[in-house]
């Protein structure tokens, strides 16, 4: 019989990322990597019963892993109305398999949103004045200055998305088992996500929590740990190496390493040899984490690399457009009109670049705190018992679990849930005397929190609040501008646009003037792959 819940510990079809770059640590823990491989259902009985084809089949004795290559992981909308595109999600699978719509499984392209501070601006000379009719004709309007239409900008990034970390993405695809004690844990080099701070607890919750996390895990804020052979940290450094940056001693040698820092980051699935959607089209072009460190850490398409956040074009129709009048210019049947034929005022083009956005583009957003695991289980502990409550995985099943439920916003009774509640509180909600509430993630993509007074050694957008904060969609100007270019425009002249020689203006360019720009998808996103987000609520 097929087994899913493991109780206390990660479920079958758990989802973690991995900040080691050696997938044969994890595959021997009973991991796989999240690649979109193709598997036996009979041969893999346990992760089939616990994902089934939401991430795709081939035939009816196949199931495909998640692909999360070049992916960010999004939380299913499950009637929030954050993702206001959830209608049109597609399956990620072969030939369209899979899970589609508002269910785990489903792909969104990236998108671009109207900045939320007030859009972007054009500014120049498009104030359009004159427009006088020579005396004594009924029909002398020789140019169209009284009507407007909508022009494209061009430009902008090769995609939307926000900054980013490169990490691996696994999945939880055997059982726990007595014989193994590792195998079905998370592995070293993996992460799990606190969404609160760990040092603002209840009294006495915070030295037991404390403790936890100083046995089995790390912070993900950029320290640096001994690698010597034999140091409490040497297992890690086996697992991650220097990927994420770290230091030599006189010798030459590596003597630390760092964990990865992912305050104020967003994690992406490596994009691999994925082409197509989700391959990112900036892979080549990502950065070393750690120019402030002697080893700077993996830079491209490999894991722990940073990349800056982007804005491309909207998609399809709803392309940033301007209004802009009299262009473009075009002459009516009347007396010279052979002469009022504007186009051929000037020569080559004009291009005006756009202002304005936000302070970044990002998703909709939730805050946590990303910890690294370090240390293996000794010898007589439970599976999970080193997993602290309130913990988030992501995952690729919908079961319903033991000690796990997805994070939704659900209203929980305290005198059932008494340990939890007095770790989260009424962070989330609830009336704190009976009830108390679980973080809502619907529709919402993980980020890390507490990068407010980071001045090195990347730039990492906007995280604003501690963990358990949510930020809204928003647009930042794109590295490549966003611009308006014009053909045959007057540029810088104030001279009359037509002069039929006797004076008589009918257009003239009076002065400068600031356009709105219209258009833009509903949300600004990066691609994205929906998934399970799961918060443990119960030690056993």
């Amino acid at each position: 019989m097929a087994i899913v819940d493991m109780k206390a510990d990660a479920p079958v079809g758990a989802i973690a990322p991995y900040f080691g770059q050696d997938l044969d640590v994890a595959r021997a823990d009973g991991w796989l990597p999240c690649d979109g491989a193709i598997l036996a259902r009979e041969a893999w009985a346990d992760l089939f019963a616990a994902i089934g084809t939401a991430f795709g089949t081939t035939s009816d004795v196949d199931f495909c892993l998640p692909d999360l290559r070049g992916l960010f992981a999004r939380s299913p909308d499950a009637g929030a109305g954050r993702d206001k595109d959830v209608a049109t999600r597609t399956a990620s699978g072969p030939n369209g398999t899979g899970g589609s719509g508002d269910n785990v499984g489903s792909l969104q392209l990236d998108a671009t949103a109207s900045p939320t501070g007030g859009g972007f601006k054009l500014s120049g000379r498009f104030d359009f004045g004159g427009n006088k009719t020579h005396d004594g004709c009924s029909d002398s309007t020789r140019i169209k200055s009284a009507d407007a239409s909508m022009v494209a900008l061009g430009g902008g990034d090769a995609e939307s998305r926000p900054v980013n970390f490169n990490g691996l993405f696994i999945i939880k695809a055997r059982p726990n088992i007595s014989t193994d004690r590792k195998r079905g844990q998370l592995p070293l080099g993996s992460g799990l996500a606190l969404p609160y701070d760990q040092d603002s607890k209840a009294d006495g919750i915070d030295l037991a929590l404390k403790g936890l996390l100083d046995d089995y895990w790390r912070y993900c804020n950029g320290q640096t740990f001994v690698s010597a052979d034999g140091s409490s940290f040497y297992p890690l450094y086996k697992v991650v190496e220097t990927i994420h940056g770290g230091k030599l001693n006189d010798a030459g040698a590596v003597s630390h390493f760092a964990v990865p820092d992912l305050r104020g980051l967003f994690i992406r699935g490596v994009a691999g040899d994925r082409q197509g959607n989700g391959s990112d089209p900036d892979r080549d072009k990502r950065m070393t984490p750690r120019p402030d460190l002697a080893l700077q850490g993996n830079e491209g398409n490999r894991p722990g690399s940073y990349q800056d956040w982007a804005t491309a074009m909207p998609r399809g129709d709803k392309s940033f457009k301007a209004s802009i009048n009299s262009y473009p210019f075009s002459s009516t049947k009347g007396y010279q009109a052979g002469v009022a034929n504007a186009s051929s005022f000037g020569s080559g083009s004009t291009t005006f670049g756009s202002s304005g956005g936000d302070t970044e583009t990002r998703p909709e957003t939730f805050l946590v705190h990303w910890y690294c695991r370090f240390q293996s289980s000794p010898s007589g502990s439970k599976p999970g018992d080193e997993i602290p409550l309130g913990a988030i995985l992501l995952a690729g099943t919908i079961e319903e679990l033991s000690c796990w439920q997805p994070c939704q916003g659900q209203t929980l009774l305290i005198n059932e849930y008494a340990p939890l509640f007095k770790i989260i509180g009424t962070a989330f909600g609830g009336d704190g005397k009976t009830s108390f509430c679980l973080p809502d993630l619907r529709g919402r993509i993980l980020r890390g929190a507490g990068a407010a007074d980071i001045v090195y050694p990347r730039p990492r957008g906007a995280p604003d609040g501690k963990a358990g904060a949510t930020q809204t969609n928003s647009t930042g100007a794109p590295r490549a501008g966003f611009a308006l270019t014009l053909a045959n425009w007057p540029g810088d002249s104030r001279s009359d646009i037509i002069d039929y020689g006797t004076g008589t203006r009918l257009m003239k360019l009076d002065g400068d003037k600031t356009l709105d720009v219209a258009g833009g998808d509903q949300e600004s996103r990066p691609v994205n792959l929906y998934i399970q987000h799961l918060i443990k609520v119960r030690a056993a």
